[in-house]
């Protein structure tokens, strides 16, 4: 099976300015897995950790929770779609953050 896992953590650093009136994650954990199934079938699974340090208000929190895997894996496929189009999957990785990703093509 063909695995392909990203394992993201918050960026500490400062790289997009603090703005008023918004609450800046710095402890967060995402991980991806994707495991292809057949030609044009992948099986995804997303698991998220995220703490605000702050209070959110329940229905906020309960909005995320429901439409923001939705939205980060459909996000996911239109930017893969597109850079397979125009080969942009080349340049999709910030030279100032590293990005580690493990592959497994090891048949289980």
């Amino acid at each position: 099976m063909n695995r392909l896992i990203f394992h993201c953590l918050a960026v500490k650093e400062p790289i997009v300015p603090y703005r008023d009136k918004i609450v800046r994650v710095i402890n967060s954990e995402h991980t991806w897995i994707l495991e292809k199934i057949s030609h044009d079938k992948t099986h995804v699974t997303y698991q998220n950790f995220m703490d605000p340090a702050v209070r959110v208000p329940d229905f906020v929190i309960n909005i995320l929770t429901k439409d923001a895997p939705y939205y980060s894996l459909k996000n996911l496929r239109d930017l893969v779609q597109e850079s397979i189009k125009d080969s942009s999957y080349k340049t999709l990785v910030c030279p100032k953050i590293p990005i580690k990703a493990e592959v497994n093509n090891k048949n289980p």
